[in-house]
């Protein structure tokens, strides 16, 4: 039991000890950011999830977000919907075509 809610701390220090920032978000679930200070050739603080789903769209336009969150079977439709507005807001995707029959576009 002397381990017990000790977690966020744990994780904390484990990032600190790499070099890395962590940033927790309990808004919709509860996220955790981790920001790398090293040099990956990953977009740094970028959620993991955000460029899986650009890099998705990237291979399959035009998709819908139904077929995203199919592919996406582990994350809730809600989450793909907030995905997707980030990458619209940070403009890289762009939905193009009627409500029906359109879909997502990678820029």
């Amino acid at each position: 039991m002397e381990k017990a809610g000790t977690g966020i701390q744990r994780i904390t220090n484990a990032c600190k000890a790499n070099g890395n920032n962590c940033i927790f978000d309990f808004t919709d679930a509860f996220w955790i950011t981790i920001e790398s200070n090293k040099d990956v050739g990953v977009n740094v603080g970028v959620n993991v999830g955000v460029n899986s789903v650009l890099d998705h769209i990237k291979t399959h336009q035009p998709i819908s977000a139904k077929s995203l969150s199919k592919y996406f079977d582990k994350v809730t439709q809600r989450t793909i919907e907030r995905w997707i507005k980030q990458l619209k807001e940070d403009g890289k995707i762009v939905f193009k075509g009627s409500p029906k029959t359109g879909g997502y576009y990678a820029k």
